[in-house]
Protein backbone atom coordinates (compact mmCIF):
# COMPACT_ATOMS: atom_id res chain seq x y z
CA UNK A 1 0.00 0.00 0.00
CA UNK A 2 1.48 3.41 -0.94
CA UNK A 3 2.19 5.69 2.00
CA UNK A 4 0.24 8.92 2.28
CA UNK A 5 1.65 12.31 3.31
CA UNK A 6 0.84 11.92 7.02
CA UNK A 7 2.70 8.61 7.23
CA UNK A 8 5.68 9.86 5.21
CA UNK A 9 5.86 13.05 7.29
CA UNK A 10 5.70 11.10 10.54
CA UNK A 11 8.38 8.61 9.48
CA UNK A 12 10.70 11.40 8.34
CA UNK A 13 10.20 13.38 11.57
CA UNK A 14 10.43 10.41 13.96
CA UNK A 15 13.84 9.34 12.60
CA UNK A 16 15.36 12.53 13.98
CA UNK A 17 13.17 12.84 17.07
CA UNK A 18 12.44 9.42 18.56
CA UNK A 19 15.20 9.96 21.16
CA UNK A 20 13.21 12.90 22.56
CA UNK A 21 10.27 10.69 23.59
CA UNK A 22 10.10 9.45 27.16
CA UNK A 23 7.81 6.66 25.85
CA UNK A 24 8.80 5.63 22.33
CA UNK A 25 5.99 5.61 19.78
CA UNK A 26 5.47 2.66 17.47
CA UNK A 27 3.00 2.15 14.65
CA UNK A 28 0.62 -0.58 15.78
CA UNK A 29 -1.87 -0.46 12.92
CA UNK A 30 -1.80 0.99 9.43
CA UNK A 31 -4.72 1.68 7.11
CA UNK A 32 -5.26 3.50 3.82
CA UNK A 33 -6.39 6.74 5.49
CA UNK A 34 -4.68 6.61 8.89
CA UNK A 35 -2.23 4.89 11.19
CA UNK A 36 -2.31 4.17 14.91
CA UNK A 37 0.47 4.80 17.42
CA UNK A 38 1.01 3.08 20.76
CA UNK A 39 3.72 4.04 23.21
CA UNK A 40 6.35 1.80 24.78
CA UNK A 41 5.88 1.69 28.55
CA UNK A 42 2.36 3.15 28.47
CA UNK A 43 -0.94 1.35 28.87
CA UNK A 44 -2.37 -0.21 25.72
CA UNK A 45 -5.59 1.57 26.68
CA UNK A 46 -4.01 4.69 25.19
CA UNK A 47 -3.54 5.12 21.44
CA UNK A 48 -3.10 7.92 18.93
CA UNK A 49 -4.77 7.93 15.52
CA UNK A 50 -3.14 10.05 12.79
CA UNK A 51 -5.49 10.64 9.85
CA UNK A 52 -4.54 11.85 6.38
CA UNK A 53 -6.68 14.98 6.62
CA UNK A 54 -4.74 16.36 9.58
CA UNK A 55 -6.93 14.99 12.37
CA UNK A 56 -4.87 13.50 15.18
CA UNK A 57 -6.67 12.15 18.23
CA UNK A 58 -5.47 10.48 21.39
CA UNK A 59 -8.03 7.89 22.49
CA UNK A 60 -8.56 5.99 25.68
CA UNK A 61 -9.99 2.47 25.38
CA UNK A 62 -12.02 0.47 27.87
CA UNK A 63 -11.13 -3.03 29.05
CA UNK A 64 -12.75 -4.50 25.90
CA UNK A 65 -10.35 -2.41 23.70
CA UNK A 66 -13.31 -0.36 22.43
CA UNK A 67 -12.79 3.36 21.86
CA UNK A 68 -14.04 5.05 25.00
CA UNK A 69 -13.37 8.72 24.57
CA UNK A 70 -11.02 11.25 22.98
CA UNK A 71 -8.46 12.51 25.46
CA UNK A 72 -6.88 15.26 23.36
CA UNK A 73 -6.47 16.35 19.75
CA UNK A 74 -3.65 17.80 17.68
CA UNK A 75 -5.46 18.76 14.49
CA UNK A 76 -4.30 20.95 11.67
CA UNK A 77 -6.56 22.53 9.05
CA UNK A 78 -3.91 23.30 6.49
CA UNK A 79 -4.08 25.97 3.84
CA UNK A 80 -1.57 27.47 1.47
CA UNK A 81 -1.18 31.21 1.10
CA UNK A 82 -0.74 33.01 -2.21
CA UNK A 83 3.01 33.16 -1.60
CA UNK A 84 3.18 29.37 -1.16
CA UNK A 85 3.48 29.25 2.62
CA UNK A 86 1.38 26.90 4.76
CA UNK A 87 -0.74 27.81 7.77
CA UNK A 88 -3.51 26.37 9.95
CA UNK A 89 -6.78 28.18 9.27
CA UNK A 90 -8.15 27.20 12.71
CA UNK A 91 -5.45 29.11 14.57
CA UNK A 92 -6.29 32.63 15.66
CA UNK A 93 -2.73 33.75 15.00
CA UNK A 94 -1.85 32.69 11.45
CA UNK A 95 1.75 31.51 11.70
CA UNK A 96 3.17 30.70 8.26
CA UNK A 97 5.50 27.79 7.50
CA UNK A 98 7.76 27.31 4.49
CA UNK A 99 6.45 23.79 3.88
CA UNK A 100 3.58 21.47 4.64
CA UNK A 101 6.04 19.28 6.54
CA UNK A 102 7.08 22.16 8.81
CA UNK A 103 3.41 22.88 9.59
CA UNK A 104 2.73 19.24 10.52
CA UNK A 105 5.92 18.98 12.57
CA UNK A 106 5.00 21.87 14.84
CA UNK A 107 1.22 21.51 14.94
CA UNK A 108 1.02 17.77 15.32
CA UNK A 109 4.23 15.93 16.03
CA UNK A 110 5.84 18.42 18.45
CA UNK A 111 2.52 18.88 20.28
CA UNK A 112 2.10 15.12 20.61
CA UNK A 113 5.69 14.74 21.85
CA UNK A 114 5.11 17.37 24.55
CA UNK A 115 1.81 15.79 25.66
CA UNK A 116 3.26 12.27 25.85
CA UNK A 117 6.36 13.42 27.72
CA UNK A 118 4.17 15.07 30.39
CA UNK A 119 2.87 11.64 31.42
CA UNK A 120 4.52 10.31 34.58
CA UNK A 121 4.20 7.50 37.11
CA UNK A 122 1.84 9.73 39.06
CA UNK A 123 -0.56 9.98 36.13
CA UNK A 124 -3.60 7.90 36.90
CA UNK A 125 -6.29 7.94 34.29
CA UNK A 126 -9.80 7.94 35.68
CA UNK A 127 -12.86 7.45 33.52
CA UNK A 128 -16.03 8.98 34.85
CA UNK A 129 -19.26 7.52 33.58
CA UNK A 130 -22.42 9.58 33.38
CA UNK A 131 -25.87 8.30 32.34
CA UNK A 132 -26.15 8.34 28.56
CA UNK A 133 -22.51 9.10 27.72
CA UNK A 134 -18.93 8.77 28.85
CA UNK A 135 -16.50 11.41 29.94
CA UNK A 136 -12.87 11.32 30.95
CA UNK A 137 -10.74 13.00 33.51
CA UNK A 138 -7.04 12.77 34.26
CA UNK A 139 -6.12 12.79 37.92
CA UNK A 140 -2.63 12.97 39.34
CA UNK A 141 -3.04 10.62 42.26
CA UNK A 142 0.04 10.25 44.42
CA UNK A 143 -1.36 8.63 47.58
CA UNK A 144 -4.29 6.37 48.41
CA UNK A 145 -5.68 9.30 50.38
CA UNK A 146 -6.12 11.21 47.10
CA UNK A 147 -8.59 8.60 45.80
CA UNK A 148 -11.32 9.95 48.06
CA UNK A 149 -11.41 13.11 45.93
CA UNK A 150 -12.17 11.16 42.75
CA UNK A 151 -15.92 10.62 42.48
CA UNK A 152 -18.22 8.79 40.04
CA UNK A 153 -15.44 6.63 38.64
CA UNK A 154 -16.09 3.77 36.24
CA UNK A 155 -12.44 2.72 36.13
CA UNK A 156 -9.02 3.98 37.17
CA UNK A 157 -5.63 2.82 35.91
CA UNK A 158 -2.08 4.10 35.61
CA UNK A 159 -0.89 5.17 32.16
CA UNK A 160 2.72 4.19 32.84
CA UNK A 161 3.03 0.42 33.02
CA UNK A 162 6.83 0.03 32.74
CA UNK A 163 9.86 1.97 33.91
Amino acid sequence: MPKNFSRKAYECWIKSNIHRFKYSPMISESYKNCFVLRFEGLSTKLSCVVRNGGEVIVIIHNDKEEDWDIVTEFDVHEHRSKNGQYFCSWCLEKKHYPSRMALWEEHIFEALLEWINDISFETIFCIRKYPGHSSWDVKFIKTKEDYKYVKDIDSCFPLVIEK
